[in-house]
């Protein structure tokens, strides 16, 4: 028996990508940035687990580094709000 994965690696750069993107609405000044340093913390955690044959996830110091090259590109903007991104604050 076949098991595939849930979702391609490509689609997970598709979510990464729209998680900048809900970011940035939220307010972030640098999406990228925080993306890169969620990475860090999970590389530190986890390892540098995924990217193998039919891991769903590419491995995530290849993540890590897509993020910071990203960053790299896109230049800091002023926060639209005070405080981290709604999405990140903690529930009441």
């Amino acid at each position: 028996m076949v098991v595939l994965p849930a979702y391609s690696r490509s689609q997970e750069a598709d979510a990464d990508e729209k998680a900048i993107e809900i970011l940035r609405a939220e307010g972030d000044a640098d999406p990228a940035g925080t993306m890169a340093h969620t990475f860090e913390v999970l590389l530190t955690r986890e390892g540098a687990k995924g990217g193998g044959l039919v891991d769903t996830h590419p491995n995530m110091t290849e993540r890590l580094e897509a993020m910071r090259t990203l960053q790299a590109r896109q230049p800091r903007t002023e926060p639209s709000r005070q405080g981290p991104p709604h999405c990140l604050q903690p529930r009441s």
